[in-house]
């Protein structure tokens, strides 16, 4: 059975952030460290993951059964109807092809346009939740003009050969 042990409890430092007239406390806000330097909260997150570990130790067993590689993490793969009168398989984007290239990587979003011939898709590559946006062509696999950086990953077609950011923030 995994070990029973308390979770680590973030301390509260009020943060006060005021916008548009809008005032707002975030106690936690000192969690935020998109350097990823702050000696506090690198501590606390290495007791968060240490917790975790002990947590779920009795239930990686099972786990690793379902992942024929321990090494690999499982990944969703959509497969294609098979027989002779299937179509070729075409793959437009292997995401674990694109992890290797990061120390971490996850795509947020990843949507076609109603006329199939372009792909948006939101990558985060540090964790952060602030992603790159890419477009590429379905066909050719070619990256279409420039990535919008530091965006949300909410997507969404505004014809064939447009889209928009939704914000929910």
């Amino acid at each position: 059975m995994a070990e029973s042990r308390s979770p680590p409890v973030a301390k509260k430092v009020e943060h006060v952030m005021q916008m548009f007239g809008d005032v707002r406390v975030d106690n936690y806000y000192w969690l935020r460290d998109d350097s990823r330097c702050n000696p506090d909260m690198l501590s606390y997150l290495r007791e968060e993951n240490e917790y975790t570990a002990s947590v779920m130790s009795e239930y990686v067993q099972h786990c690793r059964r379902l992942i024929t590689d321990n090494k690999a993490e499982p990944s969703v793969y959509d497969t294609m109807p098979t027989g002779p009168d299937a179509p070729p398989e075409h793959i437009i984007l292997d995401e674990n092809v694109k992890a290797q290239e990061h120390g971490y990587y996850r795509i947020g979003s990843f949507k076609t346009s109603p006329d199939h011939k372009l792909v948006a898709y939101a990558e985060d590559t540090k964790g952060d939740e602030i992603y790159t946006v890419n477009v590429i062509d379905s066909e050719a696999l070619k990256p279409v003009g420039q990535p919008l950086k530091g965006v949300t990953c909410y997507l969404q077609w505004a014809g064939n050969d447009a889209f928009g950011l939704r914000n929910y923030g």
